[in-house]
């Protein structure tokens, strides 16, 4: 197979949908709370979520 191109996929912290990686939005658990990572290059586990409504669910700390 000659230039097949790996894309990575993630899954939506709050609902679960895989998505690929660059769709979803990272974010990482920092002293403060959650901060979106919008460089991907934070330290720490990331978390993705896929739109605005999961992400407010995020930083609530509700799910689903």
């Amino acid at each position: 197979m000659l230039g097949a191109v790996h894309i990575p996929v993630r899954q939506c912290k709050i609902c679960r949908t895989r998505r690929p990686k660059v769709e979803l939005m990272r974010w990482v658990r920092t002293d403060e709370g959650w901060q979106r990572d919008e460089s991907s290059k934070l330290p720490g586990r990331g978390a993705y979520t896929d739109s605005d409504e999961c992400a407010a669910k995020l930083l609530s700390g509700k799910k689903r």
